[in-house]
């Protein structure tokens, strides 16, 4: 998958789950939002070995920096959690910090 693609997949998970209040926790339903996308063949790739190690690599990595929970970022180590602080995370990156 090219990186804009990932992108739009991101986006529009994104938006099924918090726009639409979907589930999007059965492959299924990514899957789909994915074919919508012209993307082909996600259920195969994600029951790729490989796939589920990164996975897995990827979960342990945001255990270890303190991620609990969604959306979640971190900007130059100060963590922002949830959708009511977009703003915040906006103003952070406007003026490099508080």
């Amino acid at each position: 998958m090219e990186p804009s693609q990932a992108k739009a997949l991101a986006k529009a998970v994104y938006h099924a789950a918090f726009g639409e209040g979907r589930d999007i926790t059965p492959v299924s339903v990514v899957a789909e939002i994915a074919r919508g996308l012209g993307i082909e063949g996600l259920e195969q790739g994600v029951e790729r070995p490989t796939t589920k190690a990164a996975l897995r690599d990827a979960t342990d990595q945001a255990l270890a920096r303190g991620v609990f929970g969604s959306p979640f970022f971190i900007v130059d180590g100060e963590p922002f959690w949830g959708h009511d602080r977009l703003d915040q995370l906006d103003r952070w990156l406007a003026t490099g910090g508080w």
